[in-house]
């Protein structure tokens, strides 16, 4: 999902590949919320935080998220599976994502101070939140592992983005000169 942001955001990977990952994504992603329970609601709840702080900025996201939602939606009739409990976590950790969404724009614009500026510039509060969920065994472990690995993929996407931008600003700079 990072390489579609980069792509667009970035400019730093190829557009057309960002589309075809866009659709690959949201097949991936609505056929795993069908096929498990927790996934769905992780999923669903990072779908609703991302789309409620207006990160669904750019044709692929929207694409990869109308494709992971309608998949289940259609499979279910519309109805997920989830108990009344079950909402209350995905509003929990939709609340928790859109709170990562907007303090990551805080300290992207330096508006933090130095420990909580890391803490949102690595997203850590859905980190917390799911490790402090899985504690209460409303979630098993290895969906925090599958949470935490997917988040280091997505960081580090960002740091190859970060240096592709880096390099292209040192060589431009050494032209100019």
């Amino acid at each position: 999902m990072k390489y579609v942001d980069a792509a667009y955001d970035d400019g730093t990977f190829s557009k057309r590949l960002a589309w075809c990952l866009a659709i690959l994504l949201g097949l991936v992603t609505g056929m795993v919320m069908i096929l498990d329970q927790p996934t769905l609601i992780i999923f669903l709840s990072l779908i609703v935080g991302v789309a409620i702080t207006g990160k669904l900025d750019i044709g692929p996201f929207r694409v990869l998220v109308i494709v992971a939602v309608l998949l289940p939606a259609f499979y279910y009739g519309f109805a997920p599976p989830l108990t009344n409990y079950d909402w209350k976590l995905v509003l929990l950790l939709s609340l928790g994502a859109a709170i990562d969404e907007v303090g990551n724009d805080l300290a992207d614009a330096n508006l933090l101070r130095r420990k909580l500026r890391m803490f949102f510039l690595y997203r850590g509060y859905l980190k917390v939140l799911i490790g402090v969920i899985a504690i209460f065994h409303y979630l098993q472990v290895p969906y925090v592992i599958a949470f935490m690995s997917f988040d280091i993929g997505y960081l580090l996407l960002t740091r190859i983005s970060d240096r592709r931008i880096a390099k292209v600003h040192f060589h431009s700079t050494a032209v100019a000169r």
